[in-house]
């Protein structure tokens, strides 16, 4: 009993570590196996990505909400905002690709850089993280605050449209432009990540709420059921906003797909950054 026991755990963490960390060197794996694996690994590094972004922004309106200081919220959610997405681009963007975002996705997919059929899943891995992230705030803590749902605060619909675009398009632009330097890897991009994560929120979350990004505003939406009425501010923004930032980058940036821009929206499939996946 004991034997079949340890048998079976090996076998199970030996099917983790070839999901994680990719194969050991064998010359006779069949290829199509590990290109399955790699985008498994894909899948999974947006899905945790997005469920901790969605985890940490939930749990973050929760604390303030029960909390007696009530004086810096908004400095403490952008700094929390800033901080998640560059941990996550230090750690598994060499996976993904670190995109974290449905409109980013499409957006590199428009541009010519990252594969349509990989939009789809991409897609479904970042809603369901951002779900699941909400979920487990709200299984725990419940439902204050709304879990930090998006709606215009003190600021008409035009106005918060707007803030949705100019939010969508900076955030965009600076994940195209990064993708375009070959020299911005590693610890520089996680460096912009972050300061353009918590200027844009210091700058505009007393607008709009916002979060410039569809999954991360409908999460806590559905969840808490709450301001379905405003909902299409936070799906016509993410999608405007970034198909300027487009427009901007190939005007000013490059026209051409560059063999760095491809390498960084698909990612590699694994951790292990010297190994390359088509």
């Amino acid at each position: 009993m004991n034997d079949k026991t340890t048998k079976h755990g090996t076998l199970i963490m030996e099917i983790l570590r070839h999901i994680f960390q990719g194969p050991k060197e064998d010359p006779d794996m069949d290829k199509d196996i590990e290109k399955i694996f790699s985008e498994v690994r894909r899948g999974a590094a947006e899905f945790v990505g997005m469920f901790l972004i969605s985890f940490v922004l939930s749990f973050s309106g929760v604390m303030h909400h029960i909390s007696e200081e009530k004086s810096s919220k908004v400095m403490m959610c952008a700094i929390l905002d800033g901080l998640i997405h560059a941990v996550l681009v230090y750690t598994i963007s060499t996976v993904s690709g670190g995109h974290f975002n449905p409109s980013v996705s499409l957006m590199f997919s428009i541009k010519g850089v990252f594969k349509f059929w990989r939009v789809l899943y991409y897609w479904f891995a970042q809603f369901t993280g951002a779900l699941s992230g909400c979920l487990l705030v709200y299984v725990v803590f419940g439902n204050p605050d709304h879990l930090g749902a998006p709606y215009p605060i003190k600021s008409t619909i035009g106005q918060a449209l707007f803030i949705e675009i100019i939010g969508s398009f900076i955030d965009t632009l600076i994940i195209l432009s990064v993708a375009e330097a070959s020299y911005i890897v590693g610890t520089h991009a996680a460096i912009a990540s972050c300061f353009e994560h918590i200027i844009i929120s210091m700058l505009f979350a007393g607008v709009s709420k916002g979060k410039y990004n569809i999954a991360l505003a409908l999460a806590p939406i559905i969840v808490s059921r709450t301001h379905f009425d405003t909902i299409w501010l936070y799906l016509v923004g993410p999608i405007c906003g970034p198909l300027i930032a487009l427009m901007v980058c190939r005007l000013f940036i490059t026209k051409r797909a560059t063999y760095d821009s491809k390498t960084k929206a698909n990612g590699k499939g694994r951790i292990n950054p010297e190994e390359q996946d088509d």
